[in-house]
């Protein structure tokens, strides 16, 4: 008999580890800004040193953006899980309530199709 399986647990669990690292994204992009703050600081010309830390500068922008973008996609992974794991219950109710033939079954997403 083949069966449906979901595993919502280990989805929430990788959606918040995803998001817990947003911290060392960011983290990143400073040190990225940092390192690019200080090659333009050594640079003996100024105009390359303007352009060193200006590039440093967008780099660590685009760091910090891509940090909040893991954090987001973390957060609604596990958000989305969430939600199937709601449905699953409430549906499973809903069509136990209607005489479905699977009424023994506590869950839609774990049953035999």
């Amino acid at each position: 008999m083949t069966h449906i399986d979901v595993n919502t647990d280990a989805v929430v669990l990788a959606g918040n580890n995803t998001s817990g690292t947003s911290d060392d994204w960011a983290s990143w992009a400073q040190q990225a800004k940092n390192a690019f703050s200080d090659a333009a600081a050594d640079v003996k010309d100024a105009t390359v040193g303007d352009a060193i830390e200006a590039y440093g500068s967008n780099m660590s922008g685009d760091l910090s953006s891509l940090a909040n973008d893991v954090d987001a996609l973390g957060r609604d992974t596990a958000s989305a899980s969430n939600v199937v794991t709601n449905s699953d219950a409430d549906s499973t109710a809903t069509l136990n309530q209607q005489g479905n033939a699977n009424a023994a079954f506590a869950s839609n997403l774990h049953r035999p199709i």
